[in-house]
């Protein structure tokens, strides 16, 4: 089994995940390729520095290189992109547990990713596991957007992650769904 580190994300490793993650935008892969799961939208730096600043985020690597990474955030709405601040207008109409979602301490989980080659070795679930227990103080709910196009990830997150599928949104002709996952009770 291959050494991987898992750790808090840092400004030091904005230009890794920077680089990463675009690579794995939708619009940058292969139909093949999409079939293992796609971001969404295109990654800056700046934008990148501000989410890990306002919640825990973590990076995985090897080797000292960065393969996989835990974004998770907590801005104003008017921080975010014009698809994060189409969602955020549909919380308050969507429920978790027969309570409005803005009835919740919470944070957006992702974007996530482990690259291709390293796939397969239990990181996603490590950082997602770390994810909550490093979030825990702050929040009690961490909420994700998944394009309805993207089967893998939402398969991964709601069947071996155990995400919550509670709503969705249109944003561009496109529909994406909303899940939920418990940080602490």
């Amino acid at each position: 089994m291959k050494a991987y580190l898992i750790r808090r994300a840092s400004e030091a490793d904005v230009p890794g995940i920077t680089d990463l993650a675009n690579k794995y935008v939708y619009d940058k892969l292969s139909v093949a390729d999409r079939t293992g799961g796609f971001l969404t939208g295109r990654f800056e730096q700046p934008a990148i520095i501000k989410m890990i600043n306002s919640a825990n985020s973590l990076v995985a690597l090897y080797h000292q290189e960065i393969v996989g990474f835990a974004l998770n955030s907590r801005l104003p709405a008017e921080d975010y992109p014009p698809l994060v601040q189409n969602m955020i207008v549909k919380l308050s109409e969507i429920t978790f547990q027969h309570r409005p979602l803005t009835a919740y301490s919470f944070f957006f989980y992702g974007p996530v990713l482990v690259s291709k080659h390293h796939r397969g070795q239990g990181l996603l679930s490590q950082m997602f596991r770390r994810t909550q227990d490093q979030n825990q103080q702050n929040f009690q709910l961490g909420l994700a957007f998944i394009h309805e196009q993207n089967q893998h990830s939402l398969n991964v997150h709601t069947q071996t992650l155990g995400l919550e599928v509670v709503g969705q949104f249109t944003f561009e002709d496109h529909q994406y769904y909303i899940l939920v996952f418990r940080v602490r009770e």
